[in-house]
């Protein structure tokens, strides 16, 4: 027998139930132990990826801005663009093994289980498919003390006493806990009323039976929830949609929010919490990125620790043993070794230009002596104006030559 609800609206919250967690909306962390959710959330990630992508457009974007640019840039710096604005980035769900990931075909919507996916769509076309009709059935017999309530959902399972009490309380079970939890931990929550009132109430909702039948063929119909929700993932098109397994999924964040799966939208929202404190999947996708687009990333010592940097141009190390540079150049170059980390203002002071006079035959000569030393790759040029040369290295000379055939 059929555990039976009065009124269409119970059976679309019944839908909905397997959506949501239950104990997240109440407040509460009463059946939700810290072990069990770690270990929750530890076979999710056995079982689900998730990753933040930069958006192919603002990627695209970036590189093109990049390759006509010159300047070296703290790689930490261009991750951060992609985070600074939410539309800049997409989240992509892999599954890292068959069976653990859906979405539906219309709405592209995804879900960790194919029932929770027609769940959703079985709840929001149910009215329009199905038409409710009550059936009075005669009143149960027999004399009760205490009825019993599910301590999960709050639904009144039976007196202990009556003929068919085991039925129903493995109909509850099977239909609304067993995804979520044990048979032992459903039966430890079970309470034991003794209101005279709760149990005139179980009897009234037990004097009728809620048929529904199939709008476009009154001839059908069901007075089993699971038998009805069965026959509509068999006959998709009554629904208007389908479910279909999926291997991966990319949304945008705007979408996140509509998800219908609660515990999926959990640990995306998780996820791009952790990378906007420390993006270290997004920084390992944005390296190899950037080497496949023909970047060249260097380290900078900070003691014990490094900077990771980025370029279009390759540096280049001057040799002692070889003039590589004009005299002009070499000027420049070596006043830059010398004084590491100096700025274009106190580079021109040194060479006796003023850098914000009318821009004479001198400060122009200058700037393209510069700028032609910072394109070769001698003369780096950082994201804040500091300028730095590599030291001379002292390379023999039938090595240089033997470097420049391999080169050539």
């Amino acid at each position: 027998m059929n555990t039976r609800y009065t009124d269409i609206e119970d059976y679309q919250a019944l839908l909905e139930e397997p959506l949501l967690n239950t104990e997240h909306d109440k407040g509460k962390d009463t059946l939700h132990t810290e072990e069990s959710r770690t270990n929750a959330d530890f076979d999710f990630n056995k079982k689900i990826e998730i990753a933040i992508r930069p958006n192919r457009q603002a990627m695209d974007a970036l590189i093109d801005n990049l390759r006509k640019s010159f300047i070296t840039y703290r790689l930490s710096h261009l991750i951060q663009l992609f985070l600074d604005k939410k539309e800049r980035f997409d989240i992509l769900i892999t599954a890292l093994r068959p069976g653990v990931l859906f979405c539906t075909q219309k709405e592209n919507l995804p879900f960790l289980s194919q029932d929770g996916a027609y769940d959703y769509l079985i709840s929001k076309r149910w009215s329009e498919v199905f038409e409710k009709e009550v059936i009075p059935l005669s009143p149960i017999p027999g004399h009760f003390v205490s009825i019993n309530r599910c301590g999960i959902t709050d639904v009144l399972l039976g007196p202990p006493n009556y003929h068919l009490y085991n039925d129903l309380i493995k109909e509850h079970y099977a239909q609304h806990i067993a995804r979520d939890y044990s048979w032992e931990f459903f039966i430890q929550q079970i309470k034991n009323e003794r209101d005279p009132a709760l149990i005139e109430q179980w009897q009234k909702g037990m004097s009728e039976n809620v048929v529904f039948r199939l709008k476009s063929n009154p001839q059908i119909c069901f007075d089993s929830l699971v038998v009805a929700k069965g026959y509509l993932k068999q006959y998709p098109r009554l629904i208007g949609d389908n479910v279909k397994p999926c291997n991966a999924f990319t949304l945008s964040y705007h979408r996140v929010e509509k998800i219908k799966d609660t515990f999926l939208k959990e640990q995306i929202y998780q996820k791009i919490k952790d990378e906007l404190r420390l993006p270290i999947s997004l920084g390992c996708f944005c390296r190899t990125r950037f080497r496949h687009a023909g970047f060249h990333l260097y380290k900078k010592r900070n003691g014990l620790t490094h900077t990771s940097l980025l370029c279009s141009i390759k540096r280049k190390v001057r040799n002692e043993n070889v003039d590589e540079l004009s005299e002009e150049l070499s000027r420049i170059a070596d006043y830059i070794e010398k004084h590491p980390m100096t700025d274009l203002r106190m580079c021109m002071s040194a060479f006796g230009l003023v850098s914000t006079q009318p821009e004479n035959s001198s400060v122009l000569k200058f700037k393209n002596d510069l700028i032609t030393l910072i394109k070769s790759g001698y003369v780096t040029q950082f994201e804040n104006g500091e300028l730095y040369v590599s030291p001379k290295q002292n390379v023999p000379i039938q090595k240089t030559k033997k470097l420049r055939a391999i080169n050539e």
